[in-house]
C-alpha cells in the first residue's frame, strides 16, 4: 500500500508527463516534490493554503504567494509549467475518503486523466 504523500507525488508526476516531460527529466525533481509534500502535508489536505510548483524541468520553485508566482513568471526567460500541488492533494484525499464508503466489489480506481 502506498502512503498518501507518495500517491500525491505520483499524481504530480503524471500531470508533468502529460505535459511532455520525460521520466529522465522528472527523476531529479522527485526528491524535492516528495519533500515539499511531506513538509506541507497537513496544510495541503486541510485546504488552508494553496501550494504550487513551477518548473521548466530543471529549475523548480514551490510557492504559495500568487504575487511571487507572477514575479517568477515575469522574470523567467523560459516557459514554466504551473502545477497546483494543493489541488492534487485534495483530489487524492477526496478519493481516499470516498473509497472507504464505496462497496469493495466495485474496485474503485483513481483517475489520472
Amino acid at each position: 500500500m502506498y502512503a498518501l504523500t507518495d500517491v500525491i507525488a505520483m499524481v504530480v508526476v503524471a500531470k508533468l508527463r502529460r505535459r511532455g516531460f520525460s521520466l529522465q527529466k522528472l527523476r531529479p525533481l522527485m526528491r524535492s516534490v516528495r519533500g515539499e509534500i511531506e513538509k506541507n502535508f497537513d496544510t495541503l489536505l486541510s485546504g488552508t493554503s494553496d501550494r504550487y510548483m513551477l518548473t521548466d524541468g530543471k529549475v523548480r520553485y514551490f510557492e504559495d504567494d500568487p504575487t511571487r508566482i507572477i514575479e517568477l513568471l515575469k522574470r523567467s526567460r523560459k516557459p514554466f509549467f504551473l502545477i497546483s500541488i494543493s489541488e492534487q492533494a485534495r483530489r487524492v484525499a477526496e478519493f481516499h475518503r470516498n473509497a472507504a464508503k464505496r462497496d469493495r466489489r466495485t474496485n474503485p480506481q483513481f483517475s489520472l486523466f
